[in-house]
């Protein structure tokens, strides 16, 4: 299965933020790098590119009744719709309600906080950067145990504003199941 880090490294995330985040509603292309383990992970787009013409077509259209473009995906990159009541519910980064979420700082440029995931034994540390109204980075740290084994995830991602219109992309509010990958994977 495909693995979209940005979904599943900050799950939970912005549940507990009493404030939206300092950014523009409208279409956001996001691009993430990861390593497992301290290991570079590959990028997950050349998996999904590898697969099947007809796979590839339903695992796109899948994702994208769930607020994510992958067709023009390349470089880890993926296009999210971010509408005012999105980021206004706290679901900039598709939060799903699951986790406890703990703000250290939290201001008009920088943002940190630690989630506690019980339901996966997931612990994560992360700080997001809000450059400007158009452009912000996340990194964050995850902390699981899978098939009894500890694992870490550090993931970086960097998003920028792409326009108002989201096109045929649905906002992330208007999601009914939140997309959540299992982490590692």
């Amino acid at each position: 299965m495909l693995t979209l880090c940005i979904t599943a490294t900050l799950s939970g995330v912005a549940n507990a933020a009493t404030n939206p985040p300092p950014i523009k509603p409208g279409l956001w292309e996001v691009r993430s790098e990861r390593e497992i383990d301290g290991q570079k992970a590959p990028d997950p787009m050349t998996k999904f590119k590898e697969l099947p013409p007809e796979a590839r077509a339903r695992m796109e259209a899948v994702m994208k009744e769930r607020g994510i473009d992958m067709s023009a995906a390349s470089g880890g990159a993926v296009k999210l719709c971010l509408d005012k009541a999105s980021l206004d519910a706290g679901q900039w980064q598709q939060a799903d309600g699951k986790c406890q979420t703990t703000y250290t700082t939290q201001d008009s440029v920088h943002w940190q906080w630690h989630s506690t995931c019980a339901d996966s034994a997931t612990e994560i540390d992360g700080e997001a950067r809000f450059i400007d109204s158009e452009h912000y980075t996340v990194n964050a740290t995850m902390k699981t145990a899978r098939k009894g084994a500890a694992r870490t995830m550090q993931v970086k991602t960097d998003s920028r504003w792409q326009g108002a219109d989201c096109g045929s992309v649905v906002p992330i509010n208007k999601l009914q199941t939140p997309v959540t990958v299992p982490a590692g994977r």
